[in-house]
């Protein structure tokens, strides 16, 4: 068989007349964008494109509402991707009700509403920013939340005046400059004076977080290398936050001995010296 096929299965077995059947399947390819692979077998999509294929499926049986248990599961981040954009097209553009059921707690930031289960019981229900807004409370259910919301957190921890609730990489810069009252310059990450960096220098830094951790040290050092070559070319200072001291010392390496701002590591029982 192949994808068009797969996607008017639901509707034939529903009894909808062929002609129906055709503009939905063609409507539902459209909305998911693989119009280009109805023709192809669905054992040579990729995980991605299979898990797009068959939410096709279900949109061409016209539900209100669709409930999705891990629908990235096994995926790769590429794939993962997919499947949440093809999730949040559906979801603004057809005006689909989404239940998403996720470990992944990055999955649920721009949900409208979170649900905490335990042991089958709601034990929190909120705005994404008011769930994770209570880093602590949510660890005891042992769950996790996103990294950036995590590091701010952390940073809190240590004395910084950050907000609760930070989501995003955009806000946790933003926090981070006003933190540090704009006062950012950087060789690896060191906290300076305004008569060496001025407010102009802003858009000549480049913030990177170390938020995959299934990168090899081979994968981390490739990226390091180009960023470092960029970075010199276009005479860009080189901001990155990452959790675990070995890596400091593994950038430091690279980088030629930066200087490091750092917070408590979970990983270490004393803090690093900060510089």
């Amino acid at each position: 068989n192949v994808v068009e096929e797969d996607v008017g299965f639901g509707p034939e077995n529903m009894g909808v007349p062929t002609e129906e059947i055709w503009k939905r399947v063609n409507e539902s390819l459209k909305a998911v964008g693989m119009e280009a692979y109805r023709m192809q077998s669905p054992n040579k999509l990729s995980g991605g494109q299979k898990q797009r294929v068959a939410i096709a499926g279900i949109m061409a049986m016209k539900p209100q509402i669709i409930v999705m248990d891990e629908p990235t599961a096994m995926l790769d981040p590429s794939g993962r991707k997919e499947v949440l954009d093809t999730v949040h097209e559906l979801n603004k553009k057809e005006k689909i009700t989404v239940i998403l059921i996720t470990h992944y707690m990055e999955e649920v930031i721009d949900a409208d509403r979170v649900v905490v289960v335990d042991g089958g019981r709601i034990v929190d229900d909120g705005t994404p920013r008011e769930i994770f807004s209570q880093v602590e409370q949510l660890k005891r259910y042992h769950l996790d939340v996103p990294h950036v919301t995590e590091l701010a957190w952390e940073l809190k921890k240590d004395g910084l005046p950050f907000k609760d609730g930070v989501l995003s990489v955009n806000e946790f810069t933003d926090e981070f400059k006003r933190v540090c009252d704009a006062d950012f310059s950087v060789h690896g990450a060191q906290v300076s004076g305004k008569e060496n960096y001025s407010e102009n220098n802003y858009s000549k830094v480049i913030y990177c977080f170390d938020c995959d951790k299934q990168d090899s040290k081979e994968d981390d050092r490739k990226f390091l290398e180009k960023a470092k070559k960029y970075c010199k070319e276009h005479e860009y200072e080189f901001v990155w936050f990452c959790k675990d001291v070995e890596d400091v010392y593994f950038h430091r390496a690279i980088f030629g001995c930066p200087s490091i701002f750092s917070c408590a590591s979970k990983a270490s029982k004393s803090k690093p010296t900060s510089g």
